[in-house]
């Protein structure tokens, strides 16, 4: 059984690029501190599907909350 892949939504990819911008990083940069290729990294940033791991780190690595990037928070805030 695999894992769903994640996808950024455009509000999570404004925060995204924001946050690499203002660590000053490339997004090869990016990928060689989380020990990836830069594939799965260009495609986070083009709003494609990537592995649920993958996604997770490149937010952690960028500071964000990977559920608000993916939107997610959204979706369970109205569910309550």
């Amino acid at each position: 059984m695999t894992s769903q892949g994640l996808r950024a939504s455009p509000e999570g990819i404004r925060a995204a690029k924001t946050a690499l911008t203002d660590k000053t990083w490339s997004q090869h940069k990016l990928a060689a501190a989380l020990g990836i290729t830069r594939q799965p990294v260009s495609k986070f940033f083009a709003g494609e599907s990537v592995s649920r791991s993958c996604f997770v780190q490149i937010c952690q690595q960028l500071g964000l909350s990977w559920q608000k990037v993916a939107g997610l928070y959204r979706f369970f805030m109205r569910l309550r």
